[in-house]
């Protein structure tokens, strides 16, 4: 039943667009990332678990940033929202058929507020739709308040994975 859903929710990808994906932990947005990569899809990961975790859990062949304070060329600050636009506009400029993957939107939250990253999400957003690039954006929406999370669906269309799966 995963591999099924998750090979349809696949087809309704569209470039242009940013999917907010509602899970509790990241499992199926992954897999939705390696199955663009296998279909020839250019991909810029940013996430909050290390990248050679994720090379192995997922077999994600992509650059991978890690959304850390660790001073790596690999890395990027969650602290930096500024710096996180410019290296995700800069991929989205020069990538003809792209996916860019943000997990960790909660760490950015802690780390700025919600205001801040509303913003950044909403420039990343704007860049997305003037590309040929999509935005995956996993989300737990038990860590967010109805308010923010409703903020973010208006501009992101909402990607829910049914319960059991």
């Amino acid at each position: 039943m995963k591999a099924e859903q998750v090979a349809e929710i696949l087809k309704t990808l569209r470039k242009g667009h940013s999917y907010l994906i509602k899970e509790k932990k990241p499992e199926l947005s992954f897999e939705l990332l390696r199955l663009l990569i296998k279909n020839k899809v250019e991909s810029l990961c940013i996430t909050r678990l290390h990248p050679k975790w994720v090379k192995r859990k997922y077999k994600i062949k992509a650059s991978i940033l890690w959304l850390s304070k660790k001073e790596y060329d690999y890395c990027t600050s969650p602290t930096d929202p500024g710096m996180l636009v410019s290296i995700l506009e800069k991929f989205i400029k020069n990538t003809k058929n792209g996916v860019v993957f943000l997990e960790g939107l909660e760490c950015l939250i802690i780390n700025n507020s919600f205001p801040i990253i509303l913003k950044v999400v909403e420039d990343i957003n704007e860049n997305i739709m003037e590309s040929n690039c999509r935005l995956l954006l996993p989300i737990d929406p038990e860590t967010l308040d109805e308010k923010d999370l409703a903020l973010l669906e208006r501009n992101l269309e909402p990607i829910e994975f049914e319960k059991g799966v």
